[in-house]
């Protein structure tokens, strides 16, 4: 299991990822981003499970970013301006979740 400072800075890593993402880069970051968000998305939700055998209202969130993100089944949504939005709320919201993690 990791600890609670590793589960933090995946959460951070994946707000910075997201944040930058706003930005006009080549579809390379994208797809980048769709894999790094999902397997840290499942990595957070399964280590919130085997902690506490539970899912609260963050990692249920968390899941559904990572099922959003999934390389399997994309979502495609084909406007830029809406991925922004959706790349900035769930980097803020990765963001604040590494921040409220407990020891």
């Amino acid at each position: 299991m990791l600890s609670a400072n590793d589960r933090r800075w995946i959460a951070w890593i994946l707000g910075a990822l997201l944040l930058v993402a706003i930005a006009r880069l080549p579809i390379g970051y994208y797809a980048f981003l769709r894999l790094a968000v999902f397997i840290g998305g499942v990595v957070l939700v399964w280590q919130a499970w085997q902690a506490q055998r539970q899912l609260g209202g963050a990692a249920i969130l968390v899941a559904g970013i990572a099922l959003l993100f999934n390389p399997i089944a994309p979502v495609h949504f084909y406007d830029k301006s809406t991925w922004q939005v959706i790349d900035l709320a769930c980097g803020l919201f990765f963001l604040w979740y590494g921040r409220q993690m407990k020891e």
